[in-house]
């Protein structure tokens, strides 16, 4: 337990917004709201104070964030029905006001809420005209509090609301992206060794047929059918825990791009030439991490479908873009006409890169240039170039 300067003293438990209000500048949904809670309390003068959120369902609210209140109330007070002074508040439009606990059975029963607070005063938190959940506040007694606290609540209550649907969004935002990236694993591991493994069990019946029938030259066929495609289902498969282990360098795109290009000639035997024209490369970490994971799919395509020698990675501005192009020497994009296996792994990187793409607001654009080859054009928006900046062309 730790004093504060009034006297009392609040419970430093990661489930009470106990952090100084300046630690919510910058941070998450959650931690504004922790902070924005611990500076209304102290301001309206409350002992305790409680932000729930309403369920999906609608029918019970879910503590979110909380500040006074004691380990064990905390327990129980994790998710309640909406009663008392709370359901009124949820239900109606205006702030509510109780001087004891008794209109709320819950409250009631709890010896916190009957010795040492015995006001309660609950807002209702909206977002855009809909109900999201309630604040509470909790008091010595409310005969002491001023009107113009209680006419403040309300505004209050539409900042928690907002603060309560960012919340929301975040979560969801995570949670999206995180579905996509086990899509996009999901796809590689497909990709990598699915269509592998389908190859090698159609090889296997052929193979027990041959051996049966004494027939050397056809099963030692079939075992190096299968041999060769096992190697390179464990090529695809090392190259796969590469391309998710790897991260951004810490100093950046531009540094991560530099380091990929440094060794990308050791680990493939294709020459690659890196040329930025924009020294100070600068995008949002977002953008930086989906567009290296763009260009790398691009230079991993280069290496496993090309027959390329030589390759070219260029950074420059055109307008408002950022222009990342990556190109070879190599045969170039197979036309979509026959189905191969190689084909079908090609399209698959490059929808992969579309994904990426969209999800930053950049264009991804494949073509085979007149010179031969192949060539991948990525365009993220990143506004009006600083002056002096080198700019295409």
């Amino acid at each position: 337990m730790v004093p504060i300067a009034d006297g009392r003293t609040q419970r430093p438990d990661a489930r009470c917004a106990t952090a100084p209000v300046a630690s919510g500048v910058g941070g998450t949904p959650q931690s504004m709201l922790d902070a924005f809670l611990v500076t209304v309390v102290r301001l309206a003068g409350a002992r305790a104070g409680a932000v729930r959120a309403l369920t999906p369902e609608g029918d019970k609210l879910r503590l979110v964030a909380a500040w006074g209140l004691p380990e064990d109330v905390l327990a129980r007070e994790a998710l309640i029905g909406p009663c008392g002074v709370c359901g009124d508040a949820l239900n109606g439009d205006d702030v509510r006001v109780a001087d004891s606990a008794s209109p709320c059975g819950t409250l009631a029963v709890d010896s916190f809420f009957e010795q040492v607070c015995t006001g309660t005063v609950a807002v209702p938190l909206e977002f855009k005209g809909r109900s999201v959940g309630v604040f509470t506040l909790f008091f010595d007694g409310v005969h002491s509090l001023r009107g113009e606290v209680i006419h403040l609540l309300r505004p209050v209550g539409q900042l928690f609301g907002l603060a309560l649907e960012n919340a929301r969004l975040e979560r969801e935002n995570l949670q999206s992206s995180l579905v996509h990236e086990r899509q996009t694993i999901a796809g590689e591991l497909h990709d990598s060794l699915a269509q592998s493994l389908t190859f090698v069990r159609m090889r296997m019946p052929l193979l027990q047929d041959a051996i049966a029938q004494q027939d050397t030259p056809r099963a030692q066929k079939y075992c190096q059918d299968v041999n060769d495609e096992l190697g390179s289902a464990n090529r695809r498969m090392r190259e796969l825990i590469t391309h998710f282990r790897a991260g951004m360098d810490s100093q950046g795109l531009h540094r991560a791009l530099e380091q990929m290009a440094d060794t990308f000639y050791e680990r493939t035997g294709v020459a690659l030439e890196f040329d930025c024209r924009i020294p100070q490369l600068r995008l949002p970490a977002e953008v930086e991490v989906q567009t290296f994971h763009i260009l790398q799919e691009a230079l991993a395509n280069v290496r496993r479908h090309s027959g390329a020698r030589r390759a070219w990675l260029r950074v420059e501005r055109d307008g408002p873009d950022v222009v990342f192009s990556v190109h070879d020497d190599g045969r170039g994009f197979a036309r979509p006409a026959p189905a191969s296996r190689r084909a079908a792994r090609t399209s698959f990187g490059l929808e992969i890169m579309r994904e990426r793409a969209q999800a930053i607001g950049a264009r991804v654009a494949f073509d085979n240039p007149p010179a031969g080859g192949a060539r991948v054009v990525v365009r993220v928006p990143a506004g009006d170039p600083p002056a002096g900046e080198v700019h295409h062309g």
